[in-house]
Protein backbone atom coordinates (compact mmCIF):
# COMPACT_ATOMS: atom_id res chain seq x y z
CA UNK A 1 0.00 0.00 0.00
CA UNK A 2 2.81 2.40 0.86
CA UNK A 3 4.51 1.70 -2.46
CA UNK A 4 1.24 2.33 -4.31
CA UNK A 5 0.88 5.71 -2.57
CA UNK A 6 4.46 6.50 -3.56
CA UNK A 7 3.56 5.78 -7.19
CA UNK A 8 0.59 8.15 -6.89
CA UNK A 9 2.81 10.87 -5.42
CA UNK A 10 5.41 10.27 -8.14
CA UNK A 11 2.84 10.74 -10.91
CA UNK A 12 1.38 13.87 -9.32
CA UNK A 13 4.83 15.38 -8.77
CA UNK A 14 5.97 14.68 -12.34
CA UNK A 15 2.84 16.28 -13.79
CA UNK A 16 3.25 19.25 -11.47
CA UNK A 17 6.90 19.96 -12.33
CA UNK A 18 6.06 19.61 -16.03
CA UNK A 19 3.33 22.25 -15.57
CA UNK A 20 0.71 19.90 -16.97
CA UNK A 21 -1.61 20.34 -13.98
CA UNK A 22 -1.47 24.14 -14.18
CA UNK A 23 -2.03 24.01 -17.94
CA UNK A 24 -5.14 21.80 -17.68
CA UNK A 25 -6.76 23.83 -14.89
CA UNK A 26 -5.95 27.13 -16.61
CA UNK A 27 -7.33 26.14 -20.02
CA UNK A 28 -10.56 24.69 -18.65
CA UNK A 29 -11.10 27.67 -16.32
CA UNK A 30 -10.66 30.08 -19.23
CA UNK A 31 -13.20 28.37 -21.48
CA UNK A 32 -15.58 28.09 -18.50
CA UNK A 33 -15.84 31.89 -18.55
CA UNK A 34 -15.23 32.72 -22.21
CA UNK A 35 -17.79 30.33 -23.73
CA UNK A 36 -20.86 31.42 -21.67
CA UNK A 37 -19.91 35.06 -22.27
CA UNK A 38 -19.57 34.43 -26.02
CA UNK A 39 -22.98 32.74 -26.09
CA UNK A 40 -24.48 35.65 -24.18
CA UNK A 41 -23.06 38.26 -26.55
CA UNK A 42 -24.21 36.24 -29.55
CA UNK A 43 -27.71 36.06 -28.09
CA UNK A 44 -27.83 39.82 -27.47
CA UNK A 45 -26.77 40.49 -31.05
CA UNK A 46 -29.75 38.50 -32.36
CA UNK A 47 -32.47 39.34 -29.85
CA UNK A 48 -33.54 42.52 -28.10
CA UNK A 49 -34.61 40.99 -24.78
CA UNK A 50 -32.26 39.54 -22.23
CA UNK A 51 -34.15 36.37 -21.29
CA UNK A 52 -31.83 33.54 -22.29
CA UNK A 53 -31.78 30.79 -19.62
CA UNK A 54 -28.39 30.12 -18.07
CA UNK A 55 -28.53 26.48 -19.20
CA UNK A 56 -28.63 27.62 -22.85
CA UNK A 57 -25.50 29.69 -22.30
CA UNK A 58 -23.65 26.51 -21.32
CA UNK A 59 -24.34 24.53 -24.50
CA UNK A 60 -21.36 25.99 -26.38
CA UNK A 61 -19.15 25.56 -23.31
CA UNK A 62 -19.80 21.81 -23.26
CA UNK A 63 -19.08 21.57 -26.99
CA UNK A 64 -15.68 23.19 -26.43
CA UNK A 65 -15.11 21.06 -23.34
CA UNK A 66 -15.44 17.93 -25.47
CA UNK A 67 -12.94 19.25 -28.02
CA UNK A 68 -10.42 20.23 -25.35
CA UNK A 69 -10.64 16.91 -23.54
CA UNK A 70 -10.21 15.06 -26.84
CA UNK A 71 -7.08 17.12 -27.49
CA UNK A 72 -5.54 17.45 -24.02
CA UNK A 73 -5.99 13.93 -22.65
CA UNK A 74 -4.19 12.10 -25.50
CA UNK A 75 -1.44 14.76 -25.49
CA UNK A 76 -0.81 14.42 -21.74
CA UNK A 77 -1.28 10.67 -21.33
CA UNK A 78 0.36 9.37 -24.52
CA UNK A 79 3.79 9.09 -22.90
CA UNK A 80 2.76 7.96 -19.44
CA UNK A 81 3.96 4.37 -19.96
CA UNK A 82 5.61 4.47 -23.41
CA UNK A 83 8.25 7.04 -22.48
CA UNK A 84 9.17 5.18 -19.28
CA UNK A 85 9.52 1.89 -21.16
CA UNK A 86 11.65 3.53 -23.84
CA UNK A 87 13.92 5.23 -21.27
CA UNK A 88 14.10 2.05 -19.14
CA UNK A 89 12.59 3.92 -16.19
CA UNK A 90 9.70 1.49 -15.99
CA UNK A 91 12.02 -1.41 -15.21
CA UNK A 92 13.45 0.42 -12.19
CA UNK A 93 9.99 1.33 -10.92
CA UNK A 94 8.46 -2.10 -11.48
CA UNK A 95 10.10 -3.88 -8.58
CA UNK A 96 8.25 -5.90 -5.99
CA UNK A 97 6.14 -5.22 -4.00
CA UNK A 98 5.06 -2.40 -6.32
CA UNK A 99 3.65 -4.69 -9.00
CA UNK A 100 2.47 -4.09 -12.55
CA UNK A 101 -1.16 -3.63 -11.54
CA UNK A 102 -0.33 -0.87 -9.08
CA UNK A 103 1.89 0.80 -11.68
CA UNK A 104 -0.90 0.97 -14.29
CA UNK A 105 -3.71 1.80 -11.87
CA UNK A 106 -1.71 4.64 -10.28
CA UNK A 107 -1.28 6.30 -13.66
CA UNK A 108 -4.97 5.93 -14.48
CA UNK A 109 -6.05 7.33 -11.11
CA UNK A 110 -3.71 10.34 -11.23
CA UNK A 111 -4.86 11.44 -14.68
CA UNK A 112 -8.48 10.87 -13.66
CA UNK A 113 -7.80 13.07 -10.63
CA UNK A 114 -6.21 15.84 -12.69
CA UNK A 115 -8.77 15.99 -15.48
CA UNK A 116 -11.69 15.14 -13.21
CA UNK A 117 -11.02 17.91 -10.70
CA UNK A 118 -10.22 20.44 -13.43
CA UNK A 119 -13.46 19.58 -15.25
CA UNK A 120 -15.57 19.77 -12.08
CA UNK A 121 -14.10 23.19 -11.25
CA UNK A 122 -14.72 24.38 -14.82
CA UNK A 123 -18.32 23.11 -14.86
CA UNK A 124 -19.19 24.77 -11.55
CA UNK A 125 -17.42 27.98 -12.57
CA UNK A 126 -19.25 28.09 -15.89
CA UNK A 127 -22.61 27.51 -14.18
CA UNK A 128 -22.02 30.27 -11.63
CA UNK A 129 -20.96 32.70 -14.36
CA UNK A 130 -23.85 31.75 -16.66
CA UNK A 131 -26.28 32.33 -13.78
CA UNK A 132 -24.81 35.79 -13.24
CA UNK A 133 -25.38 36.68 -16.92
CA UNK A 134 -28.87 35.30 -17.48
CA UNK A 135 -32.19 36.62 -16.17
CA UNK A 136 -33.23 32.99 -15.77
CA UNK A 137 -30.47 31.55 -13.54
CA UNK A 138 -31.34 27.88 -13.93
CA UNK A 139 -27.89 26.33 -14.37
CA UNK A 140 -28.22 24.49 -11.05
CA UNK A 141 -31.85 23.43 -11.47
CA UNK A 142 -33.20 19.87 -11.84
CA UNK A 143 -29.84 18.32 -10.93
CA UNK A 144 -28.53 19.27 -14.39
CA UNK A 145 -25.16 20.31 -13.06
CA UNK A 146 -24.56 16.96 -11.35
CA UNK A 147 -25.64 15.12 -14.49
CA UNK A 148 -23.08 17.13 -16.47
CA UNK A 149 -20.34 16.31 -13.96
CA UNK A 150 -21.20 12.60 -13.95
CA UNK A 151 -21.29 12.30 -17.75
CA UNK A 152 -18.03 14.25 -18.09
CA UNK A 153 -16.23 12.00 -15.59
CA UNK A 154 -17.38 8.88 -17.41
CA UNK A 155 -16.07 10.28 -20.70
CA UNK A 156 -12.76 11.28 -19.11
CA UNK A 157 -12.37 7.80 -17.62
CA UNK A 158 -12.92 6.27 -21.06
CA UNK A 159 -10.32 8.44 -22.83
CA UNK A 160 -7.70 8.24 -20.03
CA UNK A 161 -7.91 4.43 -19.82
CA UNK A 162 -7.77 4.17 -23.61
CA UNK A 163 -4.60 6.29 -23.72
CA UNK A 164 -2.98 4.32 -20.89
CA UNK A 165 -3.61 1.14 -22.92
CA UNK A 166 -2.20 2.63 -26.13
CA UNK A 167 0.82 3.96 -24.23
CA UNK A 168 1.41 0.46 -22.86
CA UNK A 169 1.20 -1.19 -26.28
CA UNK A 170 3.95 0.89 -27.93
CA UNK A 171 7.27 2.32 -26.83
CA UNK A 172 6.66 5.45 -28.89
CA UNK A 173 4.55 8.11 -27.22
CA UNK A 174 4.09 9.77 -30.61
CA UNK A 175 2.54 6.62 -32.06
CA UNK A 176 0.37 6.24 -28.94
CA UNK A 177 -0.83 9.81 -29.33
CA UNK A 178 -1.57 9.43 -33.03
CA UNK A 179 -3.49 6.20 -32.42
CA UNK A 180 -5.49 7.90 -29.69
CA UNK A 181 -6.42 10.86 -31.87
CA UNK A 182 -7.31 8.54 -34.76
CA UNK A 183 -9.64 6.46 -32.57
CA UNK A 184 -11.39 9.56 -31.22
CA UNK A 185 -11.72 11.07 -34.69
CA UNK A 186 -13.02 7.75 -36.03
CA UNK A 187 -15.60 7.76 -33.25
CA UNK A 188 -16.76 11.18 -34.35
CA UNK A 189 -16.87 10.05 -37.98
CA UNK A 190 -19.02 7.00 -37.19
CA UNK A 191 -21.25 9.34 -35.23
CA UNK A 192 -22.79 10.62 -38.45
CA UNK A 193 -24.72 7.32 -38.62
CA UNK A 194 -27.74 7.81 -36.32
CA UNK A 195 -28.02 4.11 -35.50
CA UNK A 196 -24.39 4.05 -34.38
CA UNK A 197 -24.23 7.44 -32.65
CA UNK A 198 -26.01 6.41 -29.47
CA UNK A 199 -23.41 3.69 -28.89
CA UNK A 200 -20.36 5.96 -29.33
CA UNK A 201 -18.88 7.61 -26.20
CA UNK A 202 -18.33 10.73 -28.31
CA UNK A 203 -22.12 11.25 -28.27
CA UNK A 204 -22.14 11.87 -24.52
CA UNK A 205 -21.51 15.58 -24.94
CA UNK A 206 -24.27 15.88 -27.53
CA UNK A 207 -26.50 14.17 -25.00
CA UNK A 208 -25.42 16.74 -22.41
CA UNK A 209 -26.47 19.56 -24.72
CA UNK A 210 -29.87 17.98 -25.13
CA UNK A 211 -30.27 17.65 -21.36
CA UNK A 212 -29.38 21.32 -20.94
CA UNK A 213 -31.60 22.61 -23.71
CA UNK A 214 -33.95 20.11 -25.41
CA UNK A 215 -35.37 22.64 -27.84
CA UNK A 216 -32.09 22.98 -29.75
CA UNK A 217 -32.83 19.52 -31.14
CA UNK A 218 -36.27 20.46 -32.43
CA UNK A 219 -36.85 20.79 -36.21
CA UNK A 220 -37.21 24.58 -36.11
CA UNK A 221 -33.64 24.83 -34.83
CA UNK A 222 -32.46 22.62 -37.72
CA UNK A 223 -29.92 20.80 -35.57
CA UNK A 224 -31.53 17.44 -34.99
CA UNK A 225 -35.02 16.38 -35.97
CA UNK A 226 -35.53 13.77 -33.27
CA UNK A 227 -34.08 13.72 -29.75
CA UNK A 228 -32.07 10.76 -28.64
CA UNK A 229 -30.63 9.24 -25.49
CA UNK A 230 -27.08 8.03 -25.14
CA UNK A 231 -27.51 5.52 -22.34
CA UNK A 232 -25.84 2.76 -24.43
CA UNK A 233 -22.83 5.03 -24.99
CA UNK A 234 -22.82 5.92 -21.30
CA UNK A 235 -22.62 2.29 -20.19
CA UNK A 236 -20.02 1.46 -22.85
CA UNK A 237 -17.86 4.39 -21.67
CA UNK A 238 -18.44 3.33 -18.06
CA UNK A 239 -17.41 -0.31 -18.50
CA UNK A 240 -14.73 -0.03 -21.21
CA UNK A 241 -12.07 1.41 -18.84
CA UNK A 242 -12.20 -1.80 -16.79
CA UNK A 243 -11.29 -3.80 -19.89
CA UNK A 244 -8.65 -1.26 -20.93
CA UNK A 245 -6.95 -1.31 -17.52
CA UNK A 246 -6.90 -5.12 -17.34
CA UNK A 247 -5.51 -5.25 -20.88
CA UNK A 248 -2.80 -2.72 -19.94
CA UNK A 249 -1.79 -4.79 -16.91
CA UNK A 250 -1.70 -7.98 -19.00
CA UNK A 251 0.42 -6.35 -21.72
CA UNK A 252 2.96 -4.87 -19.34
CA UNK A 253 3.32 -8.24 -17.60
CA UNK A 254 3.97 -9.84 -21.00
CA UNK A 255 6.74 -7.32 -21.65
CA UNK A 256 8.60 -8.80 -18.63
CA UNK A 257 10.08 -5.50 -17.54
Amino acid sequence: MNNFLLLIKKEIWENWVNNKIVMVFSILAIIAVVMPFTSYQSYLSRFTINSMPASELLVVFYAFLQVLLNMCIPFMVMGTVASEIKNNNAASVLVKPTGRAGYIISKYLVYMLIFGLATIVAIILSAVYANSLALDPNAFSDNRLWAMIGISLVFISFVVSLMVLLSTITKSQVIAGILGYCILVAGSAFGIVPAVLRFMPISLFMWMSEILNPKIYSPEYAVMVTPFDAWPAFFIALLAPIAFIFASIFIIKRKEL
